[in-house]
């Protein structure tokens, strides 16, 4: 928890990282109530199509909060973001898989903002259940995991520690956009399956299987970076 204090205070006392990490995760919602408080007529098929089919939004806002957990790029750059003070937290005597869980900690806080931003929009063109808000928020974090993990296993091979300026670690970092490929590479895979599957399998199975693989995303990503936090904290 220290871990994860540590990061969220220094994205919003560094007015750059507040504004790449939460401007992203707040932006689409946004620009969606925007169309519609204006009366924006391309949204009247979307708006049919929800009506008729009402676990495609429900899946289509777990996958928008899960590629949100990458856009972020709080994890792409969580160790970058340390700079010339990196060595701190080498020295600490904190364990490897404390330094990962907290990190995703930060990640999942910011992207809780996300979640309400996205909720609020769909209420505004939709009437969704409290169950489907649940299933929402709890898929939606749970692949935001995976996500954050893809973005810390690309910082911490090639960490960009040598700045003269906070803007440096995060809006000119090339780990942000390798992070940002990977993980809508991840998330294209998922989606492209779950629309193969869609009108065989029972849609509780899909929320299932998605829930299944994030988690053991999630856990095969933290073995990784558990491995690779050990070996370049010794190494670097």
């Amino acid at each position: 928890m220290a871990i994860a204090r540590k990061e969220v205070i220094m994205l919003y006392k560094t007015p750059v990282y507040l504004l790449n990490s939460i401007g992203g995760v707040i932006i689409i919602p946004i620009i969606m109530v925007v169309s519609v408080v204006t009366g924006n007529e391309s949204l009247a098929p979307l708006k049919n199509l929800i009506e008729h089919y009402p676990s495609y939004i429900v899946l289509a806002a777990i996958g928008m909060i899960t590629i949100l957990g990458v856009l972020n790029s709080i994890g792409s750059t969580t160790f970058s973001r340390e700079g010339k003070n990196f060595w701190i937290q080498r020295v600490l005597p904190i364990r490897v898989e404390d330094q990962i869980i907290g990190r995703i900690i930060s990640s999942l806080l910011i992207q809780i903002l996300g979640v309400i931003s996205i909720l609020v929009s769909l209420l505004f063109i939709v009437k969704i259940s409290i169950a489907n808000m649940v299933i929402i928020i709890v898929l939606g974090l749970l692949g935001s995991i995976p996500m954050t993990e893809i973005g810390m296993i690309i910082d911490i091979i090639r960490p960009l520690l040598v700045w003269d300026n906070p803007q440096k670690a995060m809006k000119q970092n090339l780990n942000v956009l390798i992070s940002m490929g990977l993980g809508v590479l991840y998330g294209g895979l998922l989606g492209f399956t779950t629309i193969k599957v869609i009108d065989k399998i029972n849609i509780l199975y899909i929320y299932l299987i998605l829930g299944c693989i994030f988690i053991v995303s999630a856990i095969g990503f933290f073995l990784i970076l558990r491995k690779l936090i050990k070996k370049q904290f010794a190494d670097l």
